[in-house]
């Protein structure tokens, strides 16, 4: 009974979701369990068999169990008491390091890799290295003159707040334009301004930033009286809106996008002109608005990047070794592991599509990663996606 009770709960143990797509949400620890099995009949592969579910077992209880029990009752007196342990974490892969037969048992170690689900994630610091290329201005001629004159001097607030934040590591190109860029990109030998300055590298794993500045008219709706508060009401509004569009790598894939939005009060309509002066703001009250605006959505977008998982694809060199595009400079280290999810399975005991690897070596720009199970068809995971768990 103890032994099909124990067959239940290791299958129920390689169902729990342990999807690639949502590492950010999950811990991983490395556990080392043996597995043992008596050999009945002489059935040497029966018993492996049962020796590595045993150890498969023993490895998800490591990484978590809860107790749930019942009791059998009989004219109110209870008769049997009945407890099932389940695992709350799952294998995504594993590797045999050792197997000893005796005459009457059979022994299996492994080492597994065990995933956890987290209630909430947990977002770690690591570097972002951003490249700020020529932002755009766009400003409405019906506003005032001193509004559009500002939007020059809120473009270069906005670098120096960007530059402030913790952990980002800002590369000014903005005396280049994103768009002859990429057609220089595509023919460089004829670009004068290629040929002369250069065209910046950005690595793989580092971003582009180009910035759009917009001023435009902005009506807003009393919702008391659904009465206009623009140039038809009691104040004049412009909308104040910056769209942050993030590229990765060489290629300038984009990635993310964000928006910050601000309606900006610059005018009273009133036939007092005392109350007018008194209660028009002016050009440094709007300026410390569209600041403090500025650097709390800057905060959250930048905490949106270091809530982000490491991802990369893999390249195979030599049909043997892997690599990644990320390294030191991208916030690698030696030992992390990261989750490919492979789409076949190698081990018929293995229920997780997911396969664990290593980084065993680091570089400023790249990384050298090798898997945690030998039965892997290497050539097989170029191109791959890797996501890494911190």
């Amino acid at each position: 009974m103890k032994l099909v009770l124990k067959i239940i709960i290791f299958i129920f143990a390689f169902y729990l979701p342990a999807n690639a797509s949502n590492l950010k949400k999950l811990t991983v620890n490395e556990v080392t369990t043996t597995g043992r099995s008596v050999i009945i009949n002489n059935d040497i592969r029966k018993a492996r068999n049962l020796a590595l579910e045993d150890a498969l077992y023993l490895a998800s209880l490591k990484g978590g169990a809860k107790v749930e029990g019942f009791s059998s009752v009989s004219k109110n007196t209870i008769i049997n008491d009945q407890s099932i342990i389940k695992p709350t974490s799952s294998i995504l892969d594993f590797k045999i390091i050792d197997e000893i037969q005796t005459k009457e048992h059979f022994q299996v170690k492994i080492l597994a890799v065990v995933g956890i689900s987290n209630l909430e994630s947990t977002c770690n610091s690591k570097p972002i290295n951003i490249t700020v290329f020529n932002g755009k201005i766009n400003s409405e001629f019906s506003l005032p003159s001193r509004l559009i004159r500002s939007i020059n001097f809120w473009y270069e607030d906005f670098f120096e707040i960007l530059k402030k934040q913790d952990n980002v590591n800002i590369i000014d190109r903005r005396d280049i334009d994103f768009e002859k860029l990429k057609q220089s990109l595509k023919n460089a030998e004829y670009d004068y301004n290629a040929i002369v300055n250069g065209l910046p590298k950005i690595e793989k794993g580092n971003y582009s930033l180009v910035p759009f500045f917009e001023l435009t008219h902005k009506d807003l709706i009393n919702k008391n009286n659904n009465s206009y508060l623009s140039e038809r009401g009691q104040a004049n509004f412009a909308r104040y809106r910056i769209l942050l569009k993030f590229y990765r790598g060489s290629e300038f894939k984009n990635v993310k996008e964000f928006t910050i939005e601000q309606n900006v009060k610059f005018d009273i309509k009133t036939n007092f002109q005392f109350m007018k002066a008194l209660m028009k703001p002016s050009i440094k009250q709007i300026a410390n608005s569209i600041e403090l605006k500025t650097i709390s959505s800057l905060q959250k977008i930048i905490k949106d990047f270091h809530c982000s998982p490491l991802t990369s694809k893999i390249y195979v060199k030599n049909n043997k070794e892997l690599f990644i595009d990320l390294g030191s400079e991208q916030g690698i280290y030696n030992r992390q592991i990261g989750i490919v999810k492979s789409g076949y399975n190698t081990n018929f005991l293995k229920k997780s599509d997911n396969l664990v690897f290593y980084v065993n070596e680091v570089f400023k720009n790249k990384s050298k990663i090798i898997p945690l199970s030998d039965e892997i068809d290497i050539p097989k995971l170029n191109k791959m996606e890797i996501q890494f768990v911190e």
